[in-house]
Parts: structure tokens; C-alpha cells; sequence
């Protein structure tokens, strides 16, 4: 006789299993949420990426109106300073968001999968 030792172990071996099942699903579930968001940040980054090439090239054609204006007198060097300044920034922001591209990408093939394009 064992006094229900026997019964009571059994029972916590069953909860520690089925414990054990809940939180491997969960981890599952986590995972591939976690895949799932990150395809659809890469979608997003890639539209943000075209968006920012098209403002990066309307700059440029900007900065050299302006600079052709400059060398006839007919704009002050602060407006050129401008152009100057918004085409830097147009450039950065495109480098950050080719950056956030890279990382995510590199984010979805190291969790198993790949980015699809």
C-alpha cells in the first residue's frame, strides 16, 4: 500500500506533460505570428523603399533646377542650401529604410524561412 503517492505522481507527471504541450504550442504559435509579421514588414518596407527613391530622384532634379537658378542669379544661396539639405535627408532616409530591408530579410531567413523575392 502506498498510500496514493502512486496516483498523485501519476497525476502531476500528466499535468507536467500536458504543461509541457500548452507551452511548446504556444512557442509554435508565437513563432509563426512572428514570421507572419515580419513578411509583411518586409511588403511594407519594399513600398516605402519605392517611394523613397522616387522623392530621392525628384530631389535631385530639384537640386539641379535650383542650381542652374543659382548660377544665373536668379535664386540666393539659401534656397540652394535648402535643396541641398532636403536631398541629404531624401538620401539618408532611403539608406535607413535599404538598412531596415536588409535586416529584414536577413530576420526571416535566419528563422527558417526566406523572403520570398
Amino acid at each position: 500500500f502506498s498510500g496514493g503517492t502512486d496516483r498523485a505522481t501519476l497525476e502531476m507527471a500528466k499535468i507536467q506533460k500536458l504543461s509541457a504541450i500548452i507551452y511548446y504550442n504556444d512557442y509554435l504559435n508565437k513563432i509563426k505570428t512572428d514570421y507572419e509579421n515580419d513578411k509583411f514588414v518586409l511588403d511594407a518596407l519594399k513600398s516605402e523603399l519605392k517611394a523613397s527613391l522616387k522623392e530621392v530622384k525628384a530631389r535631385e532634379s530639384y537640386f539641379h533646377y535650383m542650381k542652374d537658378k543659382f548660377k544665373e542669379g536668379l535664386v540666393c544661396a539659401t534656397d540652394l542650401d535648402d535643396s541641398i539639405s532636403k536631398l541629404a535627408k531624401a538620401r539618408a532616409q532611403n539608406s535607413f529604410i535599404e538598412s531596415q530591408l536588409f535586416f529584414t530579410k536577413l530576420t526571416l531567413k535566419l528563422n527558417g524561412g526566406n523572403d520570398e523575392n
